[in-house]
């Protein structure tokens, strides 16, 4: 079955929903943190389930819109490509984020870098929210633009 380009846009806007759960389960984790609870496991927990959202939205993303991105408009080669950059970006991020937070015996540090990966992930979805999956780039009335047809 093929999807309309605002089926698309509901799926994954649908995960950012969830991305955004995960952040706020990560940001009330990190919370506890401040606040003295003494399980750090809280937060490793978190960013794992966080990181697996993530993965999953990343790759379903990709899948439909590496196709069709590209088509949308002049501009289409280029945010198919930062896309992808952004997304292996990510990836790195959080699996960095994942492995000191993890590994700092330091409270403080686990905080301050799963505070900073967080904002940023938020940061990130408002972009692609307005360059990938805003309406006027992912329309049902979208007709692929030929570039070169004169």
């Amino acid at each position: 079955m093929t999807m309309t380009a605002s089926q698309i846009r509901n799926e994954l806007l649908g995960q950012h929903a969830e991305v955004r759960s995960r952040i706020a389960e990560t940001r009330l984790a990190i919370e506890r943190l401040r606040q003295g609870d003494p399980a750090r496991d809280l937060l490793r927990s978190a960013l794992a389930r966080l990181a697996d959202a993530v993965r999953r939205h990343n790759e379903r993303e990709e899948e439909l819109l590496k196709d069709l991105i590209p088509t949308v408009d002049a501009w289409g080669p280029a945010r198919a490509e930062v896309m992808v950059d952004q997304h292996a970006k990510e990836h790195q991020a959080m699996y960095s984020v994942l492995v000191e937070a993890g590994a700092t015996p330091e409270t403080d540090t686990a905080i301050a870098l799963a505070t900073r990966l967080v904002d940023q992930m938020v940061e990130h979805m408002v972009v692609e929210e307005k360059v990938l999956l805003g309406e006027d780039v992912l329309s049902d009335e979208l007709v692929p633009r030929e570039y070169f047809g004169g």
